[in-house]
């Protein structure tokens, strides 16, 4: 597993630089270039790799939903826009 440049690169979110559902969930988008959508993790480049979710001190585990979803279609999905 290897940790891309955070000096360069949007690679992770935490509590509080994660931008919010109304209804208190967070969107997470891992995308080759920057979506509609807020929260957007880059890619660096990278093809393939591993994403990493952790809970420090969390009193829950909340669930996690994964699906790929083609660019173009990002626009049309819920997630607040930046």
């Amino acid at each position: 597993m290897e940790s891309l440049d955070f000096r360069y690169h949007q690679i992770h979110f935490n509590k509080h630089t994660a931008a919010y559902e109304e209804d208190g969930g967070v969107v997470i988008v891992v995308a080759h270039e920057k979506p509609p959508q807020a929260n957007w993790v880059e890619t660096a480049g990278h093809h393939t790799g591993t994403l990493c979710w952790r809970w420090i001190g969390a009193s829950e585990h909340p669930p996690v939903h994964a699906r790929v979803v083609k660019f173009s279609e990002l626009g049309t999905l819920p997630g607040r826009r930046r």
